[in-house]
């Protein structure tokens, strides 16, 4: 399986459920990539991880995951452009934009760029129940959030 540079994918189990999911987690910091991981792993569930949008954007083009949890703020494009290049791509992956900063802005900036959700990073621990939450949302909702 051919990657992007900069991927690092990992099985977090062997073991199988019906609702696999497949995530890709892009954050400058690999301990936010991790953070996400450990609090959104399930058995059977896969993860890629990403330290740019253009990565993100490059990884989607040959593995198209259920959901991207994106960084707003990160080295070249960042979130909210690779946000809205994923979603316009890939209608189907629905996308979680997460900030440091809780601005009410960017959380618009992450909707018009077809985002479903945007939380503070302050809320990591929250994304289990966040994600199943907006589990049923339609990725291409223009629902205001």
């Amino acid at each position: 399986m051919e990657r992007a540079p900069g991927f690092e994918e990992s099985r977090c189990s062997n073991e199988t459920t019906p609702d696999l999911m497949n995530y890709l987690i892009v954050d400058d910091h690999p301990m936010t990539r991790q953070a996400v991981i450990d609090c959104l792993r399930e058995p059977g569930d896969t993860f890629a991880e990403a330290g740019t949008g253009e990565e993100a954007i490059a990884h989607c083009e040959s593995h198209t995951p259920d959901w991207v949890i994106m960084d707003v703020k990160m080295p070249g494009r960042g979130g909210l452009f690779a946000s809205g290049e994923i979603t316009t791509r890939h209608p189907g992956t629905r996308v979680v934009v997460m900030s440091q900063y809780d601005d009410e802005l960017m959380a618009d900036g992450a909707r018009a760029a077809g985002a479903i959700d945007f939380i503070s990073k302050d809320r990591i621990a929250e994304l289990p129940e966040i994600l199943e939450g907006l589990n049923g949302h339609a990725a291409t909702s223009t629902e205001r959030l």
